[in-house]
C-alpha cells in the first residue's frame, strides 16, 4: 500500500537543506545543473519531498546519494535500510501527469522474495499511485573493486544486469555499462529491482561484416560505445563484441583480460585479434581516430590509431586483422589508391614501420607480429620496378667482357710456354 504523505511532508521542509546552485561533485556524468538536498545528518526514513519537474534534484544522505529527474511534478517518499550503501543512484524519469512516488532502499529482499545467488545485495521497491505504465532509465555506479570486497567474491562487472521480479523470479532485461561506469537500463518505475551477475550477457546474431565467419553469435553491446570496457576473455573462447561504432573478435590460447576504449568517432566494420602469449596477459587498448601524444599521423592513414599495452613483456605472437572499407578510403585519400598497397605500421618511436600484411578474400588486411605497440594501417609507396629488360642485357655484356678476359690470358699463358 502506498504510503501516505502528509505526516511527513515537514521534513522535506526541516531536515533537508536544499541548494538552487550546482553542488560540486566527483561523480562523472552528472548533469551540469541540478538542485542539492543535503540529508547527510539524517537516513532516509520516512522523509517526503515535493519534486519541481525543470531541474534534477540530488539527494544526499548518510548512506546513498540520488538523483532523480522527472518530466512532470513528483511527490517523494524515500526510506532506506540503515545496512543499504549506494554510492550514486540516478532514476530518470518520464511521467506524464503529475505522480506520487513511494522508494524504499534495501540490503535484503522484501519479504517473500527469493535472494538471488547471483544478487548483489542491492534492492529497490518502487510504489507509484498511478496505473498507467510509466516508464524510467536507471542508472547505478558501480566499482568493481568495493563491490568484490563487500561481496567477497570477484565481481565481472560486465556481467550485471538490472532484473525485476515477475512474481516468481529476478528477470533480467537489457544492461550495459556506459562510458562513466553506471550500470544502466530501461524500465518501468514500478514493483521490485535487483541487481544479478549474470554468467553471460545475452549474445545475438554478429552483424554482417567482412571476416567474421557466417553465424557467428555476439555480445550484444551495440548501445554502448566501448570506454574503459572490461572482459576476462576465456581460453580459446572466440569473442565476438558488437558495439555501437565496431564490431570486435578475440581469439587467445590463453586466458587474457581486456580493457577497450574507442573514441566516438571512429567508425570501424570489423577488428580482429587473435594471440598466443606464453602466459595469462592483460591487454588495454585505445583505438581513436587521431594518433597518440608523441606518434606522428600518417599522410595515407585509413584514420584508425591502435594503441595495444600489454602488462607482460614475455613472448608472443599476434595475428591483428581489420577490415578495409574501399569506398570510404577513396574518399579519405582519394580515387587512386591501391588495396595491394595497404599494410599494417608500427610507431618504433620515430617513425612508422611497415610489416608484410595480406588483404584476404573477405577484404581483411592481415599481419603478424611478436610485440604490441602503435598500430595504424596505411598505404605505402609503390614499390621499385624490377630492372627492364636493356639493363639485364648489360649485366650479359659484362659477364661476355669477363670470359675474353679470361680467354686471353690463357693464350698468352700457352704462347709464354710454347715460347
Amino acid at each position: 500500500m502506498f504510503l501516505l504523505l502528509l505526516g511527513p511532508l515537514f521534513l522535506s521542509m526541516g531536515l533537508a537543506s536544499a541548494s538552487n546552485r550546482t553542488e560540486r561533485t566527483e561523480m562523472p556524468g552528472v548533469p551540469m545543473e541540478f538542485k542539492f538536498i543535503n540529508m547527510t545528518e539524517a537516513m532516509a526514513c520516512i522523509i517526503a519531498y515535493n519534486f519541481t519537474a525543470g531541474v534534477p534534484n540530488m539527494f544526499r544522505f548518510e548512506n546513498m546519494t540520488m538523483m532523480i529527474n522527472a518530466t512532470r511534478n513528483i511527490v517523494l517518499n524515500f526510506t532506506t535500510d540503515r545496512a543499504m550503501r549506494i554510492r550514486y543512484l540516478d532514476l530518470d524519469i518520464d511521467n506524464r501527469e503529475p505522480l506520487m512516488l513511494r522508494i524504499h532502499a534495501n540490503a535484503t529482499p522484501p519479504a517473500g522474495l527469493l535472494d538471488p545467488k547471483d544478487g548483489v545485495r542491492r534492492y529497490l521497491e518502487l510504489e507509484p499511485n498511478s496505473t498507467e505504465p510509466v516508464r524510467m532509465r536507471m542508472r547505478l555506479h558501480v566499482d568493481k573493486a568495493n563491490l568484490s570486497m563487500e561481496m567477497m567474491r570477484s565481481v565481472e562487472i560486465q556481467r550485471l544486469r538490472w532484473a525485476f521480479w515477475n512474481g516468481s523470479d529476478w528477470e533480467a532485461i537489457t544492461s550495459w555499462i556506459d562510458e562513466h561506469g553506471y550500470l544502466v537500463a530501461d524500465g518501468l518505475c514500478r514493483g521490485n529491482w535487483t541487481i544479478r551477475e549474470m554468467e553471460r550477457p545475452p549474445t545475438v546474431i554478429a552483424p554482417v561484416v567482412p571476416g567474421l565467419p557466417p553465424g557467428s553469435r555476439a555480445y550484444n553491446y551495440t548501445m554502448v560505445t566501448p570506454n574503459r570496457f572490461k572482459w576476462t576473455v576465456r581460453e580459446r573462447e572466440r569473442a565476438v563484441f558488437a558495439f555501437r561504432n565496431m564490431t570486435m573478435r578475440f581469439n587467445s590460447t590463453r586466458q587474457f583480460e581486456l580493457n577497450i576504449t574507442a573514441g566516438r568517432r571512429v567508425v570501424q566494420r570489423f577488428f580482429s585479434l587473435d594471440i598466443d602469449p606464453g602466459e595469462s596477459v592483460s591487454l588495454d587498448m585505445n583505438i581513436q581516430v587521431d594518433p597518440p601524444g608523441g606518434v606522428a599521423a600518417h599522410t595515407r592513414s585509413i584514420g584508425v590509431y591502435l594503441e595495444i599495452e600489454p602488462n607482460s613483456t614475455g613472448p608472443l605472437r599476434a595475428e591483428l586483422g581489420m577490415a578495409i572499407d574501399m569506398e570510404s578510403l577513396r574518399e579519405r585519400l582519394g580515387e587512386d589508391i591501391d588495396p595491394e598497397r595497404f599494410r599494417w605500421m608500427w610507431w618504433n618511436g620515430s617513425g612508422w614501420v611497415p610489416i608484410n600484411s595480406t588483404l584476404d578474400e573477405e577484404g581483411v588486411l592481415k599481419a603478424t607480429t611478436d610485440h604490441f605497440s602503435t598500430w595504424t594501417i596505411a598505404e605505402v609507396e609503390e614499390q621499385l620496378e624490377e630492372p627492364d629488360e636493356p639493363q639485364r642485357g648489360a649485366q650479359w655484356y659484362l659477364y661476355g667482357a669477363a670470359l675474353v678476359i679470361v680467354g686471353v690470358a690463357a693464350i698468352l699463358l700457352v704462347v709464354r710456354k710454347r715460347s
